[in-house]
């Protein structure tokens, strides 16, 4: 049953990556609507960090300027 299991699971997977759809938990700024990413309220923010990053801002000047806690900077990143 187990290795049946796995198997559905897993083409199902595929087949839903070849149709263009996410498969797993949306990241940071995007959400997951009828298994298409679109950008969230927070994109706006995200792009903010990686910008900050790029520029040279240590995490924690990044966390303090946009009010992210500093271990969701270090996942976004």
């Amino acid at each position: 049953y187990r290795e049946q299991l796995a198997e559905n699971v897993t083409m199902g997977m595929g087949q839903a990556m070849r149709q263009g759809r996410w498969v797993n938990r949306p990241p940071r700024g995007y959400d997951l609507i009828d298994g298409v990413l679109t950008p969230s309220a927070e994109a706006a923010t995200v792009r903010r960090i990686f910008r900050m990053r790029i520029e040279g801002a240590s995490q924690g000047d990044i966390a303090t300027a946009t009010g992210v806690g500093y271990s969701s900077v270090r996942s976004i990143l």
